[in-house]
């Protein structure tokens, strides 16, 4: 999914409990654990994933790295990334997702608008993202903060026809909707 313009916008505000911070030497296990929630998977895996991004690019930094906490807790988190695959104008939205206990709450779209507002600040006017098409609640949320999709080809152009429907929300980019 593209976002043509990107511009910083005020973050949103959350319920009492919970705030938004960049990464902290220490929150490696914390971030391991919370993905391990979001996403399923070995923590080894995910671990050793993680590690290897952190130590190969030089583009995932700190102060790019955001997490939602609750209380000690970390519940969410996103990262605003530069991708050496993308054009230089285009920063990356990369692993963003809340822990089950604590969806319902906006803290996506808090951790959204954290890691564009950083890729704005960078100096970045697009930015991507990639998701899975079960996701439908991030794929809404992303859909209603101006994201597109990239249609490349039929098989996308089915496969978003069909969030349309389940959404039954306009699909950019599709005549049909």
């Amino acid at each position: 999914m593209i976002l043509e313009n990107l511009r910083a916008q005020p973050l949103p505000e959350v319920e009492p409990g919970y705030s938004i911070r960049t990464y902290r030497p220490g929150d490696d296990d914390g971030l391991v654990v919370l993905w391990a929630e979001i996403v399923g998977g070995d923590e080894a895996a995910i671990r050793k994933q993680w590690l290897e991004l952190r130590r190969e690019d030089p583009n995932v930094r700190d102060e790019d790295v955001f997490f939602v906490r609750y209380g000690d807790h970390l519940v969410g988190t996103g990262t605003a990334w530069k991708r050496a695959s993308e054009p230089p104008d285009t920063g990356y939205v990369h692993m963003i997702g809340v822990d089950g206990a604590h969806r319902g709450k906006r803290l996506g779209f808090l951790v959204t608008v954290a890691v564009l507002n950083r890729l704005a600040e960078r100096g970045y006017k697009r930015a991507l993202l990639n998701t899975d098409d079960h996701r439908l609640a991030a794929l809404k949320l992303y859909l209603q903060m101006g994201f597109a999709p990239v249609i490349e080809n039929e098989e996308l152009r089915v496969r978003w026809s069909k969030v349309g429907h389940e959404l039954r929300m306009k699909i950019p980019g599709l005549e049909d909707g």
